[in-house]
């Protein structure tokens, strides 16, 4: 295993524990309340307000994910998707409008770390 593969498997861990214990919200990186999204809580996890890793993370989570059809819409970002959006997009919209709950996200995040 390289260090980036370490690296990323450790911030997708940590993020899932993040979601876990502060809570589960869609449509915005950080709550007032500390609750937070999938991409918020990867930002947490790196201690970064929208982390280059993000991004390079979000690509790795891609795949384990449904693909969004042309129109799908992610009516917390205001973003009509398509299956070529940018990745972070795509984590986006799945945890905006298909998860159910903080446990699906998490065990995502847990599964992804597993393919590390």
């Amino acid at each position: 295993m390289s260090d980036q593969q370490s690296l990323f498997r450790t911030i997708l861990r940590k993020a899932a524990d993040l979601l876990r214990e502060h809570g589960f919200v869609r449509g915005v990186r950080k709550a007032w309340d500390g609750k937070m999204c999938l991409l918020g809580a990867l930002d947490e996890a790196q201690q970064a307000d929208y982390a280059v890793g993000t991004i390079a993370i979000a690509a790795l989570i891609v795949p384990y994910l449904p693909v969004p059809t042309e129109g799908d819409k992610d009516t917390y970002n205001n973003n009509v998707m398509t299956p070529t959006k940018p990745p972070s997009l795509i984590c986006a919209w799945w945890a905006n409008m298909k998860a159910k709950n903080a446990e699906e996200v998490a065990l995502k995040l847990e599964e992804v770390a597993d393919t590390l």
